[in-house]
């Protein structure tokens, strides 16, 4: 028989003894560190470009190195977490909160530029990738959208690729006013090539030739023209020689070019030979960049938009720029009909009510040091009269905010789908020829963004990654 006292010692509790419930919130906060130690180890195998292979050594070294956080991910022989199906599930989950955080800010960007080429990988696997560049809050951003394979290089397969990559993502085409290509018939044909496909559904986008593939031909054309430059050794030395003759001494072929006439024949004739080819090679130049560059009336009226093209007197903005604004809204200010729909204007004749005061905000920020020409750039003025700190702008100039949001969505550069397949190509190089393209476009998204460690919202990868099977709770 039990005393009274026994009995009141065995109902009373112990102030160190936790209940159920304490015990299994306490084990799922543990699990959760676990779980964002293991996802920063991805993160950061991703964005240094390592292969997957080492995930698993990398835990063992954190292990060995008495992290209490990795050490607590694994939990018997069986469930480590370790094998690629997880390293996949935790690269998914930080990539819907980079994407979703992206495309958060593409639905609200008025308009959008897209950018495409294709290439093909190391498995000889054709891929087109995708860059889309946009308005932000404080800037224009041009990032990583996507990489596709893709059966052939045809038009018709490139097009019919981008219009699926932008209904995934609930891009309407129709905010496209910028088109990124290469000079390929296939991309820049405005009949039957990707530009012609487009103009179809979207009248208003505007496509560009790259500049740094036709700066590349404009050199290509010239050294074929001079003999001297026909082989590499020849186009290393001329090269090298001019360049050094902007500074005002060279040797050529160690031949100075300062010496006189009359200090040996030989001499003097190289360099006559080397003068002569440089005027040839600069005239070249000049002549390529005229042909290849010619002038574009609706590429010329954006500079309504860079302050260094503003008038020094602010007397002559009363009349400065009207005719660029006219050509604007020639384009994006006026119904296009096709025959099989309608395109409704992209900016409203209000425009040209804007556009005195507009001009007037501009002229007044200009840049930090207008006294030594330092003006803003177009994308530095953008930040300045439409930024996160004077949002209420965009309200006072709807406008002129949409023709300079226009304006800032073309590209004339296609240089970052170059940078973007150099990035594949570092990724899925000769010893990993096997990785799908949908890890690939996740592997790339990720190195692409570069987003600090310590600031990536890991809690949200981790709310992504609870919504996915193979977990612990």
């Amino acid at each position: 028989m039990k005393s009274a006292a026994h009995q009141q010692a065995m109902v009373a509790e112990d102030p160190s003894q936790q209940s159920l419930t304490e015990v299994k919130m306490k084990l799922n906060e543990q699990e959760k560190k676990s779980y964002i130690a293991a996802m920063k180890v991805v993160y950061w195998l991703a964005t240094e470009e390592i292969a997957n292979q080492k995930y698993p050594r990398l835990l063992n070294l954190l292990r060995v190195q008495g992290v209490k956080d990795v050490i607590q991910l694994k939990r018997g022989k069986n469930s480590t977490k370790e094998s690629p199906t997880s390293f996949y599930l935790f690269l998914k989950s930080i990539n819907e909160v980079i994407l979703g955080r992206m495309l958060k800010e593409v639905q609200n960007s008025p308009f959008i530029g897209i950018g495409l080429d294709e290439s093909t990988d190391r498995s000889n696997e054709k891929h087109v990738v995708f860059i889309i560049r946009y308005v932000g809050v404080d800037q224009v951003k041009t990032t990583f959208l996507k990489v596709a394979c893709v059966d052939d290089g045809k038009a018709l397969t490139l097009y019919q690729t981008m219009c699926k990559v932008l209904q995934e993502y609930k891009i309407p085409i129709k905010k496209i006013t910028g088109l990124g290509i290469d000079g390929a018939s296939v991309m820049l044909s405005d009949r039957n090539g990707v530009c012609g496909l487009l103009h179809r559904d979207n009248p208003f986008a505007v496509a560009l030739h790259c500049v740094c593939h036709r700066l590349h031909l404009v050199l290509s054309s010239v050294t074929e023209t001079l003999e001297e430059m026909k082989t590499d050794q020849g186009n290393g030395h001329f090269l090298k020689a001019f360049l050094e003759t902007m500074h005002g001494d060279t040797n050529y072929y160690g031949i100075p070019i300062s010496v006189k006439p009359g200090r040996g024949a030989n001499n003097v004739s190289e360099r006559e030979q080397f003068e002569r080819d440089r005027v040839d090679f600069i005239d070249g130049i000049v002549a390529n960049i005229k042909s290849r560059f010619p002038t574009v009336d609706l590429l010329e009226a954006m500079q309504i938009f860079d302050p260094s093209c503003y008038p020094p007197n602010n007397d002559q903005l009363n009349s400065w720029g009207v005719t660029y604004l006219e050509t604007l809204l020639a384009h994006f200010g006026e119904r296009h009909d096709t025959t099989n729909q309608v395109f409704d204007p992209l900016v409203d004749e209000m425009a040209r009510g804007e556009f005195l005061v507009f001009k007037r905000l501009v002229a007044a920020n200009k840049g930090d040091q207008e006294e030594n020409n330092d003006f803003f750039q177009p994308q530095q003025l953008f930040k300045k009269i439409f930024g996160r700190q004077y949002p209420q702008n965009r309200k006072i100039y709807p406008e002129m905010f949409k023709l300079m949001s226009i304006a800032m969505c073309v590209m004339p550069s296609n240089a970052e789908a170059e940078r973007a397949f150099s990035l594949q190509n570092r990724i899925k190089n000769k010893l990993r020829t096997r990785i799908t393209t949908d890890h690939l476009d996740q592997l790339m998204r990720v190195a692409y963004c570069q987003l600090d460690l310590d600031s990536f919202d890991f809690q949200s990868a981790l709310d992504h990654y609870s919504k996915s099977p193979h977990r612990w709770y």
